[in-house]
């Protein structure tokens, strides 16, 4: 859930505020994953529409801890 308020951008994850940058990692099908991300009116088109920079990169390898 994206919020924007006094202090910038900020999302919700579990109840916890994070504030930009953020790093989202997902695992899975790596063209799958990348065309969802990055298809014609999604979510980085939205972003980028909005002047917020964005970064889209695929990995072979890559650590996820795990967020409380």
């Amino acid at each position: 859930i994206y919020v924007k308020d006094s202090y910038g951008n900020i999302i919700s994850i579990n109840g916890t505020r994070i504030s930009s940058p953020f790093i989202i990692k997902a695992i899975g099908n790596q063209e799958t994953l990348y065309g969802a991300i990055t298809r014609p009116g999604g979510y980085i088109q939205l972003m980028q529409n909005q002047t917020i920079p964005t970064e889209v990169k695929k990995m072979q390898n890559m650590k996820i801890n795990k967020h409380i």
